[in-house]
Formats: structure tokens, C-alpha cells, sequence
């Protein structure tokens, strides 16, 4: 019992540092639904951190938040990252990936179209440029094509 009591204290401990750093106490008593996009991802990203973890998996974890929310998240990426924790996320930000990716996985429409290491890849860009079909609008914008502008 003494044992459980000393996890959950730090459970807590760790909790209320994570509930500081990102400065969301100042809305406990805001409901939920009347917080903005950036504060519901900050919580959720608490949430996903309480406990003893081997594996982060998060969705757009900058996605809604402003830059020193992203510099915070960053810099908890850098730190469970040199804990030798398995840190999985999907970003449609690519310079955000650089410090992080070890290995990426290419989507696109739901695709897999690179599954390679960090190392063997140049650029995050290029890779997924040169993976997407000739005719996709990266390469061509149709209306202007179809009709192009006088100057």
C-alpha cells in the first residue's frame, strides 16, 4: 500500500509540473469546452505524459498551439527523447520533424510511400515531392493552367 501511495505521489508531483510548464492551471475552472484548441491539445499532451511511459503517441502535437507552446514541446520531445522513449507523431510540419525523426514513415491518401531511416534521406521535402504523382497540383495549379493568365 505504502508503495502505491509513493507512485501515485509521484504521479501527482510529475502532473502539477507538467499542469506549470504549460500553464494551464490559470484555467481550472474554465469548462473544457469553452477552452481554445491550443489549451485542449496542451491538456491532452498532459494527459498522454501521466504515469510511467515507454511510448508517446501523439497527432499533430504543434497543431493549434502558439510558439512558445510549440518551443515547449520541442523541448519535451528533446528530453523523453534522450530518456530512450519511443516518441511516435504525425506533423504536416516539416521543419518541426528534423530535430526529432529518426525514422520516417511517408503517407500520403493513406498510403505508405517511404519507410526508411532519417539518415538515408536528404530532404523530408524532396522525399515526399518526389513520391507524389506527376499530375498533382505541387507540380501544376489547373485552372491556371487551363487558362492562363494575361500580363
Amino acid at each position: 500500500m505504502i508503495f502505491l501511495l509513493q507512485v501515485l505521489l509521484f504521479w501527482l508531483n510529475e502532473t502539477e509540473e507538467l499542469i506549470k510548464f504549460f500553464e494551464v492551471d490559470k484555467y481550472f475552472n474554465k469548462p473544457f469546452r469553452d477552452c481554445s484548441s491550443g489549451m485542449k491539445k496542451k491538456v491532452q499532451i498532459i494527459v498522454s505524459l501521466i504515469g510511467e511511459i515507454d511510448t508517446i503517441i501523439w497527432d499533430e502535437p504543434n497543431n493549434g498551439l502558439d510558439i512558445v507552446s510549440n518551443l515547449k514541446i520541442k523541448n519535451l520531445l528533446k528530453y523523453y527523447k534522450s530518456k530512450n522513449i519511443t516518441i511516435l507523431f504525425s506533423s504536416h510540419v516539416i521543419e518541426f520533424l528534423y530535430n526529432f525523426v529518426d525514422h520516417c514513415i511517408l503517407l500520403h491518401e493513406g498510403k505508405v510511400l517511404e519507410n526508411t531511416g532519417i539518415g538515408s534521406i536528404g530532404s523530408l521535402e524532396e522525399l515526399f515531392v518526389k513520391n507524389l504523382p506527376e499530375n498533382d497540383t505541387v507540380f501544376h495549379i489547373p485552372a491556371i493552367d487551363q487558362n492562363p493568365p494575361i500580363c
